[in-house]
């Protein structure tokens, strides 16, 4: 599978928009107060192209942009400016913390090959000159990540195993782990910046003097048999119609909680925008043992995800909502159960600062919340 496919999919597709108000309360039961979305602001970015964003407590907004390998601050609509200038090479993965932006660097081959392939860097959130803080290429050349774990078809007859041969449309029947990478989202801890990698299937720490560590590997998803909208899909052969299928979990969106945990969205094989859709969820991760719990499922397309101080998470699904565009939804402090909160389509990215909701794709949006 190429890596520009595969970041492709990662910026997914941009949908229409709209924005509706959740039909129903969302209330739980408690001292939870009712949640209610006012109206959205919008700030043109004049690029498109984000593939992971950031807010600080003042609320400018950070965003790597997947085209121009820059990564930019937008203060207010219609404004910006270039943290890091654009280049060639992927900026993802971006975080921000105490006045210095983190991101993930990945050179623009189709095959990264080398240990300089992907480094971890930092810059001043003012702008200047970046700097590299950790090797994350290297590390994975030498670090097993989630081999262990099994992915693909459960009980194909070799007939039909050995159809699956093309090295661009199709993975293999069964397959253990994938051997390239794409950062997907991050978040800048006081221990370090904790790293959330789709195609690997991890959550990785690097600490700000640049140590590289596992803090866990996703489990695969729930097993299925796959229908053959699912197969037409992927462009699997036809003779797999019927069979078990294990997805791998592909983490998408990152975020730390005061409770010291990080919590993860997946979406399984990572098709965000496929109809027949696999459902995600959120995983909840101690980073002390790499346990990590699924508390919500469900979910459809999870690509992000946020959390108040308080521990209330909103989730932006690609999909969802009375016109299946995509929504917000949130869960609630000490529940289970993931809620509409508004129809919401298009916006792959979500932070929460100051009461607001930033939501980002090709446009950053600004939903502002007050409680009942």
């Amino acid at each position: 599978m190429k890596i520009r496919t595969v970041i492709a999919s990662a910026a997914a597709v941009v949908l229409g928009m709209t924005l509706v108000p959740a039909s129903t309360g969302i209330a739980d039961a408690g001292h939870n107060p009712v949640i209610v979305p006012g109206d959205p602001v919008e700030w043109p970015l004049g690029t498109p192209g984000v593939n992971s964003m950031d807010v600080d407590a003042k609320g400018n907004a950070y965003l790597a942009n997947l085209f121009t390998g820059g990564i930019y601050v937008s203060t207010g609509p219609g404004l910006g400016t270039f943290v890091v200038e654009p280049h060639n090479a992927y900026a993802l993965a971006v975080s921000q913390r105490a006045g210095t932006v983190y991101y993930a660097e990945q050179t623009r081959e189709d095959y990264p090959t080398t240990a300089a392939d992907l480094w971890l860097m930092s810059v001043p959130a003012k702008g200047g000159t970046s700097k590299r803080v950790a090797n994350i290429g290297a590390w994975y050349k030498t670090h097993q990540t989630d081999g262990a774990n099994r992915y693909g078809f459960v009980g194909l007859p070799a007939s039909c195993a050995s159809q699956f041969t093309d090295p661009v449309f199709r993975r293999p029947a069964v397959r253990r782990g994938s051997d390239v990478f794409l950062p997907s989202a991050a978040v800048a801890a006081p221990d370090g910046v904790y790293i959330a990698d789709s195609l690997k299937n991890v959550v990785m720490k690097v600490t700000y003097s640049g140590a590289i560590s596992l803090v866990a590997v996703l489990p695969p998803e729930a097993s299925f048999v796959a229908q053959a909208a699912f197969v037409d899909y992927w462009l699997y052969p036809s003779c797999a119609v019927g069979y078990r299928y294990i997805p791998e979990p592909r983490p998408t969106g990152i975020a730390r909680g005061s409770d010291g945990k990080i919590y993860v969205t997946t979406v399984p094989d990572g098709a965000a925008y496929e109809r027949p859709t696999l459902r995600g969820g959120i995983y909840r991760i101690d980073p002390a043992t790499g346990v990590s719990t699924r508390i919500i499922g469900g979910l459809t397309g999870a690509t992000s995800l946020a959390i108040t101080p308080s521990g209330t998470l909103y989730v932006a699904e690609a999909r969802g909502g009375s016109r299946d565009y995509g929504e917000v939804s949130v869960v609630r402090v000490n529940s289970r159960v993931a809620r509409s909160l508004v129809d919401f389509g298009g916006a792959e990215h979500i932070r929460f600062q100051n009461n607001t909701l930033y939501l980002a794709q090709e446009k950053l949006w600004l939903l502002p919340l007050t409680y009942k």
